[in-house]
């Protein structure tokens, strides 16, 4: 398994449409991009698009605190209790967890 650059992570706009993801100490973990769906022809369209990527950034921003909370959850004798005795929903819902430890670890 890899090691990814600790958390936490921060949006940084710094006056750009566009947003950086930084660690703490500075360095860029990820860039977003107006790229994927051709260029804005509008401001209205820039405007949305800017919203998009700054939405996107937050999401990867938060991506350190969600995999420790999803690693937490399964440190816990929750589990157990959950998997022996868990409605189906509950069920499905450690499935998911699951899958996206396993992802963010590349073991997907």
């Amino acid at each position: 398994m890899s090691t990814h650059t600790p958390g936490p992570w921060h949006v940084d706009t710094a006056g750009h449409p566009n947003a950086d993801v930084r660690a703490a100490c500075g360095r860029a973990v990820a860039f977003t991009w107006m790229v994927c769906c051709g260029t804005p022809k509008t401001s209205e369209q820039y405007k949305a698009r800017t919203e998009i990527d700054r939405a996107n950034a937050r999401l990867i921003a938060a991506a350190p605190e969600m995999l420790e909370a999803l690693q937490g959850l399964f440190g816990a004798d929750m589990e157990s209790v959950m998997m022996g005795h868990g409605h189906h929903d509950q069920v499905e819902a450690i499935a998911k967890a699951r899958a996206a430890i396993a992802k963010a670890e590349g073991r997907s």
